[in-house]
């Protein structure tokens, strides 16, 4: 706000202001506004106040200014007794627009305009400095109307008018979880027998085709023996959830064939591989058909283990062998010439390996042979002297196709004429 010391610098400042704009002003605005100065200084504020305390005066100047949007006028006159300390006068005048931009000066220019003591001069009496206070405070009540900010209220008091949320009354109210339970099964189509696992992160009881298993807990391991569709549920308060498995089962047949001393073993479906095991042992791995001669006499298990097909059951089948050997002992040996019983002579078929040992009662050997076609005449290793007629021991060792070691001591007697 630029100070003013005297009327002639508000004059000069005037005259400039008004000079600036395009509009004219109006014929008699400057000259009411000299007549107003003229004469003494000593009654130049209170004749300025005069002029501008005229509503139509004031008008005139906003019209000189250009169409300016407010004019502001605020003079303030302090009197105690019949003396007047101080007597100051604010006028504020809205810059032309152009002006703004230019001088990059505020909306409002205020000048303010200040007369000492010792340069006024009392010419009018307390009533009309009183009337001319009335007179400008209203007209700048009317020019210039005060605005009003929006007060921001405070914090307290947005506290204060927020609605309160409702209170829930949780008092008689029942929670129940209808989420559905989650749980996982270590195989979703699991073989018949296989074993499965199922885990929840929640304790609770579970049920295998609506049997129960456990109760209170999180994981569990059980069988399943059903093949087809099974139910596998899970139970946690009111909650219930379950889950369907499908069991799958196959079977394989085994087809067994026989040529000579050798057997023949097959699967009926040809699409079939499988590991092929003899009385446990294993003879062949992924195979189709198995050939084995079972020579040990006694039954065989037969099992074939279907490798391509996860969910085939193992199948078996038992196989029976029976003795191919035989053997046939005498207890006597006669030496007559006769032509029967002059050899000790032991019948044998169908072998693995034989001997035979005689030996008399002193626990002499006095005969030895490996073949059973070498048969025992009654002398000292069938070339030496005759051996005397009575008791020998024959101590006879063999093995028959298929079976298994056999040691006889037959008690034989030589006969003489």
């Amino acid at each position: 706000m630029k100070k003013i010391d005297n009327i002639s610098d508000f004059e000069h400042l005037f005259k400039k202001e008004m000079s600036g704009h395009s509009t004219p002003p109006p014929a008699d605005a400057w000259a009411n506004v000299a007549a107003s100065t003229a004469g003494q200084s000593a009654g130049i504020l209170s004749q300025a106040s005069s002029f501008l305390g005229s509503a139509s005066n004031v008008l005139k100047v906003a019209l000189f200014a250009g169409g300016i949007a407010a004019v502001g006028i605020v003079i303030y006159t302090e009197n105690l007794g019949s003396d007047v300390s101080t007597a100051s006068t604010e006028i504020t005048i809205p810059v032309d627009k152009k002006e703004q931009k230019q001088e990059q000066t505020p909306d409002l220019q205020k000048v303010d305009v200040t007369t000492h003591k010792q340069n006024i001069q009392d010419t009018q009496d307390k009533n009309t400095q009183t009337s001319t206070k009335r007179n400008i405070e209203k007209a700048a009540k009317t020019t210039t109307p005060k605005t009003e900010v929006p007060k921001t209220p405070t914090k307290l008091e947005v506290t204060a008018n927020k609605t309160p949320a409702p209170i829930a009354d949780d008092t008689n109210e029942v929670l129940i979880d209808t989420k559905p339970l989650y749980f996982e099964i270590s195989n979703p189509k699991p073989c018949l027998g296989d074993k499965i696992t199922l885990n929840s992160q929640k304790a609770g009881s579970w049920y295998q085709d609506s049997i129960l298993l456990a109760t209170n807990v999180k994981i569990i391991t059980t069988t399943v023996t059903k093949k087809g569709a099974t139910v596998l549920s899970l139970i946690i308060g009111d909650t219930k959830t379950s889950k369907t498995i499908y069991v799958q089962r196959s079977e394989a047949q085994i087809v067994s064939a026989k040529q000579g001393n050798k057997h023949f073993f097959s699967l009926a479906e040809k699409s079939q591989i499988a590991n092929w095991y003899v009385d446990d042992k294993l003879i062949v791995t992924n195979a189709k058909e198995c050939t084995n001669a079972l020579t040990q006499v006694g039954e065989h298990i037969i099992r074939a283990v279907v490798t391509n097909s996860s969910c085939t059951a193992p199948t078996s089948i038992t196989v029976t062998t029976k003795p191919i050997g035989s053997i046939r002992i005498y207890n006597i040996i006669t030496i007559d010439g006769d032509g029967k019983n002059d050899e000790y002579d032991v019948e044998i078929d169908g072998y693995e390996n034989y001997s035979i040992q005689i030996f008399d009662l002193e626990n002499t050997l006095v005969f030895y042979a490996n073949e059973p076609a070498n048969k025992w005449n009654g002398r000292l290793y069938n070339e030496g002297t005759e051996c005397p007629a009575g008791s020998y021991v024959a101590k006879i060792s063999y093995t028959l196709i298929g079976e298994a070691p056999t040691t006889k001591n037959i008690k034989l007697i030589l006969k003489r004429p």
